[in-house]
């Protein structure tokens, strides 16, 4: 064990030489590398959202002002973002999804009504299906995100997430997304890589053969759903007629709008009744139409016989008051279930648990006594003093001599030269 406490002041010697690390910050960093290395990051964030949401106490109007939400570090944002895209990679533009399913619609950075949705139903049978526009605007687009990328990575089958118009950075680059990782992290490269993750996203999915599910809606040069299926990914703006129109299109059941006309929007196309029609005369069997992207203040409509559906997920946005609502669907009926409005809170009075971690390149992978070390966390209330709560952290430290093995301290010697 000497040797190997020799060996350690060794490595100690070399990466504050490497990188420049101040003594005082190498045990904490190298603590944090050695935690961090037992968890997956989606199991982590899953872990600590399911503590608030599967709570029996579980309250969405305290979410953020009694209830703290994490705040996961930049290194376990861009784990969690570089294992997104590259499930993304292999994820079809178009997704096909059978069984029972909820359907949510624009979320808008509200994470508590995300979390009010997970309490109700995570524990149900239903697949999830998201429409897009999970960012931008509300308070909380981080958080929002943040889940839904470590839910559809753990739940594959389960957690399917659609693209809006939004998860472009021509758009979130201007209405808050930006400017809150700008707040929150500093970093614009961890702005960058959210935005390379979402140009991988689905466009489109069908439920049971039957229900098109989109975030905007149809396009004129879309004849057939298949022809989704040929666009190549990555898609990184609207150039393509057709991607700007399921983006950004509107139905319309004024009788005056036969086809497709100029959405006011700038971008997209306002379909009507005809419109509709041909594209289930080409696309049998869909007869459907599931789509979000427009503030609803009852948060739910159908259009032309339930032909057309919108559903609107965010309660209270910007300066409404309206509740938030879900679709449930089955082989058999679409059941609308809606939800009160939870008032937004600011960003400047919320609690939050900071978990913080680093993510190693050169360890490798440590037994289970290392795994139950607790992760670096602070508790705070922003612009108060944070209070440093760092269970086992101190004697952790005292032992990380001791539990250094043989082969990781291979890794860590410097290369002949």
């Amino acid at each position: 064990m000497k040797n190997y406490q020799n060996e350690f002041t060794h490595i100690e010697t070399f990466l504050k030489k490497k990188f420049n690390f101040q003594r005082k910050l190498f045990f904490t960093s190298l603590f944090k590398k050695l935690w961090f290395m037992s968890i997956n990051t989606a199991d982590l964030i899953i872990q600590k959202y399911e503590n608030i949401y599967l709570s029996p106490d579980f309250n969405p109007y305290k979410v953020a002002k009694e209830i703290p939400l994490p705040k996961f570090s930049k290194l376990i944002l861009k784990n969690l973002i570089l294992d997104a895209t590259v499930k993304l990679m292999t994820t079809p533009l178009l997704i096909r999804v059978t069984g029972k399913c909820i359907i949510v619609g624009d979320l808008h950075g509200n994470i508590a009504d995300l979390l009010r949705i997970l309490y109700h139903n995570i524990n149900s049978d239903f697949k999830f299906l998201f429409l897009g526009d999970y960012i931008d605007r509300g308070t909380f687009s981080i958080e929002v995100i943040t889940l839904l990328l470590a839910l559809s990575l753990k739940h594959p089958e389960r957690f399917y997430l659609l693209r809006g118009n939004h998860e472009f950075k021509e758009v979130n680059e201007k209405y808050g997304f930006f400017d809150q990782i700008e707040r929150e992290y500093n970093e614009q490269n961890l702005y960058n890589k959210f935005n390379d993750a979402f140009d991988y996203l689905p466009i489109a999915a069908i439920i049971n053969d039957k229900t098109f599910c989109v975030h905007g809606g149809i396009s004129c040069d879309m004849k057939y759903v298949s022809q989704i299926e040929e666009l190549k990914k990555p898609i990184h703006d609207f150039s393509i007629p057709m991607i700007s129109d399921m983006m950004w299109s509107d139905p319309s059941d004024n009788t005056n709008y036969v086809g497709f006309i100029e959405s006011n929007r700038g971008h997209g196309k306002i379909f009507g009744k005809g419109a509709i029609k041909r594209f289930f005369d080409h696309n049998p069997p869909i007869n459907r139409i599931i789509r979000a992207h427009q503030w609803i203040p009852e948060a739910v409509s159908t259009l032309l016989n339930n032909s057309v559906i919108t559903v609107f997920s965010a309660s209270c946005y910007g300066p409404h008051a309206n509740p938030s609502a879900i679709l449930k669907i089955t082989e058999e009926m679409i059941e609308k279930i809606v939800y009160d409005p939870i008032p937004q809170v600011s960003r400047n009075h919320i609690r939050q648990t900071i978990i913080e971690s680093t993510s190693p390149i050169i360890f490798q992978p440590f037994s289970p006594r290392r795994s139950s070390l607790s992760p670096l966390c602070f508790d705070l209330k922003t612009n108060d003093t944070f209070r440093k709560t760092l269970p086992r952290t101190l004697s952790a430290k005292r032992r990380i001599k001791k539990m250094i093995s043989a082969p990781i301290l291979e890794q860590l010697k410097p290369m002949s030269p």
